[in-house]
Order: C-alpha cells, then sequence, then structure tokens
C-alpha cells in the first residue's frame, strides 16, 4: 500500500477569529491540490520536512504540522495522511505552488472538511 502524505498549510492573518476564515490562504501546488509526496524510504517526519522545503521557506524544525486525518477509499492502493499548519501572514514563502484565498470560489473536497473543523484559526493554537 502506497501512504501519501498531505499538508494542508493554511497562512492566517493575525487578528483572525474562527469566524473569518475567509481571510485565510492555503498553499495549493500547480494543479491546485494541497501539497503532497508519497513516503518512500524516508521516515514521516524526514518526508514532511522534504515536502514543506520543496515548496516552502519553512523547516519541519519551524513549524508545528499537526496530524489531522487518514483517509483510506475502500478499494484503494493508497493512504492519505492529512497533517495541517497554521502560519502567521508573511511568515512563509512559497518556492513552489501559490496561496489562494478561502473565499466563496474555493472547492474543499469533502476528504478535507474534517481538517479545516479541526484546525485551529490562530497561529497560537
Amino acid at each position: 500500500m502506497k501512504t501519501k502524505i498531505t499538508v494542508v498549510l493554511i497562512e492566517v492573518s493575525d487578528h483572525i477569529n474562527r469566524n473569518q476564515i475567509s481571510l485565510s490562504k492555503v498553499l495549493v501546488d500547480e494543479e491546485g491540490q494541497f501539497i503532497n509526496k508519497y513516503i518512500s524510504h524516508k521516515t514521516v517526519d524526514d518526508t514532511l520536512d522534504d515536502l514543506l522545503q520543496e515548496y516552502t521557506s519553512l523547516s519541519l524544525t519551524y513549524c508545528q504540522a499537526n496530524l489531522s486525518d487518514c483517509v483510506h477509499e475502500k478499494n484503494s492502493t493508497e493512504c492519505e495522511i492529512i497533517y495541517s499548519c497554521v502560519v502567521p501572514q508573511g511568515f512563509v514563502t512559497a518556492k513552489r505552488g501559490k496561496f489562494i484565498p478561502i473565499d466563496e470560489n474555493f472547492k474543499l473536497k469533502e476528504k478535507y472538511e474534517r481538517t479545516f473543523e479541526r484546525t485551529p484559526r490562530s497561529v497560537g493554537g
């Protein structure tokens, strides 16, 4: 079975609250998907760190990635481990992909809805 790690990286304003999620931005890759990578021979932490460094100016040392969900669809040979990470606005630069606003045009796949429901909307917690 293949294991894919997905990071939902949310950039928030320092004055945001739970009712203002539309002021946040998320990092997506060139196809508009949350950044992800398959685990090969490395550990989960090493794979997370590689993924963050490939797409951003962050390292796992300076970013708290929280386990949000594990998704395995019936009859699939793939398991997806979803992490969330909340960073303050201006704290991170995208090397690849881009930050897009969470607004009425933002389409969220059903499997990521729980991640957004569980993710704190402030940097402190």
